[in-house]
């Protein structure tokens, strides 16, 4: 996995995880702008809920034995098509884009093992 990639899913499992829970830390407002209404609006369980997913999903596409096959990776795929829509007409625009962002990480790594899988095939011209 590159590292951006890593970098991005451990910065969103950081993130989430610090925005559910700031609330009980201080009442100072939340350093991420974007994540404020998430913060200030939402209740501690839906704020712990997103959190949970965030670090759950993101954990699973960082060990990497769970991502050796491609049906598990077009599973993970489809939950993350569908957390993002989610996220996007419930909860807000942060929880919909980090699962957008998880859709393309595991499609990079469908797509590296699609590669891996089939070798390069020789031009007849050649």
């Amino acid at each position: 996995m590159k590292k951006v990639n890593i970098i991005f899913i451990i910065a969103a499992i950081l993130a989430f995880a610090a925005a559910a829970a700031w609330p009980v830390l201080t009442s100072k407002p939340f350093p991420i702008q974007g994540m404020r209404p998430m913060v200030e609006q939402s209740s501690d369980a839906s704020r712990v809920l997103q959190a949970v997913l965030v670090a759950a999903c993101g954990l699973w596409l960082l060990v990497q034995p769970l991502q050796k096959s491609q049906p598990s990776l077009r599973f993970f795929q489809g939950i993350a098509v569908a957390l993002a829509v989610f996220g996007f007409v419930r909860l807000g625009i942060p929880f919909g884009a980090i699962f957008c962002g998880f859709f393309l990480v595991a499609m990079q790594l469908r797509v590296h093992i699609q590669r891996r899988a089939c070798p390069p095939v020789e031009s007849p011209c050649e």
